[in-house]
């Protein structure tokens, strides 16, 4: 067969082309052993007792059962989603305001056809409003409170 009677293809020949992406025309190339390299250890930690008016640790301060630090995004989680009932102060432990959110909007959603129902959602939508403001400090003091209600806090 000559030329002529087959011609290339318009795009060209898989020769013309080179080697496939990847890969080299001679084959992967052979794994070949590396040594492994192992970093040097630090040297041994050296345990000395306190001295003088050092601090020791009291495994009898030591409480499991703590109380976890309150988290903004789940402040604002719980104030997004349920704000008109008070959740989020709950969950900051301030339960005198938030069951006040909580009676104001209850008695401001059963009575939201009248015109004191109405009323009371404005207000409790503006004590909302103002705790998207002010939510990061209110959680800033409850984790305060919480820390200094534990014994032995630093």
């Amino acid at each position: 067969m000559t030329d002529a009677e087959n011609p290339a293809p318009p795009w060209g020949t898989p020769e013309a082309a080179g080697p496939v992406r990847g890969r080299p025309p001679w084959g992967p190339a052979p794994m070949s052993p590396s040594p492994q390299w192992n970093p040097p250890l630090p040297p041994p930690v050296q345990w000395h007792p306190p001295q003088g008016n050092q601090a020791q640790w009291n495994p009898a301060q030591w409480n499991p059962n703590r109380p976890a630090p309150r988290e903004l995004v789940l402040a604002y989680a719980l104030l997004v989603l349920l704000g008109t009932f008070g959740l989020h102060k709950f969950y900051l432990r301030r339960n005198g305001a938030g069951g006040f959110y909580l009676a104001l909007g209850l008695v401001g959603w059963a009575t939201c056809w009248l015109t004191s129902g109405r009323l009371l959602l404005v207000l409790l939508g503006f004590l909302v409003l103002a705790d998207f403001v002010t939510l990061p400090q209110q959680v800033r003091r409850a984790n305060t409170r919480l820390w200094q209600a534990l014994p032995g806090a630093f």
